[in-house]
């Protein structure tokens, strides 16, 4: 498994968004608050669903405002703006036409000058909202939180318990090179678990993998409590993932329209 996923990263850096890659199912989409607007109005800023001070005393509220305000608002802001310049200069609009996912993982289709800059502002515009749609704040800050359901049962299947997972997870975060994101991920089309990284702003479901979890590992998720001390962080976070999030997520997943080429 090590060296196949070591093979998919390698190839990954190569040819983004050059393989059969997945639907993203509507339901899904409007999990994340990232579906396309009506007619040719620009993406808006997806909102939160809590308050910034409302992961507090893990998250911090200045940390979580100027994450989502300034950080987030940014690539949403520059994601918009290379959009309207390809419009204006009118190539492949009928890819253009299409949601911000699914142009993303025709990469290789969009014009060579807008690419790469697209492919990391979109990119973050999506991963961000990833993050955020797992999150929530704890009635009782000394509450264990864990898995549910379907993903409670892909788990313990995969690793055995979620002490396990968990481990595994909280190692490979704080042992991953640089900035980027830790992902949880069924892998199509037999829906395995696995744990995976992709630096910057890369985003996994454009490889044939379904993320149903994300942890962000860039310094401005952390930096104003913690400084360079990113176990701290990872140990903060597992406190305020919501795992009937993440349910909801996997199940949207299994929606008809998350379906790989290889599936149909």
């Amino acid at each position: 498994a090590e060296m196949k996923f070591a093979t998919l990263f390698c190839f990954v850096l190569l040819s983004y968004g050059s393989i059969d890659a997945l639907d993203i199912p509507e339901q899904l989409q409007k999990l994340l608050k990232i579906q396309k607007p009506a007619e040719e109005a620009p993406y808006e800023l997806p909102a939160l669903d809590f308050g910034y001070d409302s992961l507090e005393p893990f998250i911090d509220a200045e940390t979580v405002q100027i994450h989502h305000r300034g950080h987030h608002a940014g690539y949403t802001k520059k994601m918009n703006a290379i959009l309207k310049q390809w419009s204006d200069k009118g190539e492949n609009e009928d890819l253009l036409a299409q949601p911000i996912v699914d142009i993303l993982k025709n990469g290789n289709e969009i014009p060579i000058e807008f690419r790469e800059n697209l492919q990391n502002q979109g990119g973050g515009f999506i991963n961000h909202a990833w993050y955020w749609a797992t999150l929530s704040p704890l009635d009782d800050s000394t509450a264990e939180r864990k898995p549910i359901g379907t993903v409670a049962a892909a788990i313990e299947q995969r690793y055995g318990k979620f002490e396990l997972f968990q481990k595994e997870f909280t190692e490979t975060a704080s042992k991953f090179f640089g900035s980027g994101y830790v992902w949880l991920c069924q892998v199509a089309p037999s829906n395995v678990l696995q744990v995976i990284t992709f630096p910057n702003q890369m985003t996994p479901f454009a490889f044939d993998l379904k993320p149903i979890l994300v942890l962000d590992v860039w310094e401005h998720a952390y930096y104003l409590k913690h400084q360079n001390r990113r176990s701290n962080h990872i140990d903060d976070w597992w406190h305020v993932v919501d795992w009937k999030k993440v349910e909801d997520v996997a199940r949207a997943w299994n929606d008809e329209g998350a379906k790989s080429k290889d599936e149909l």
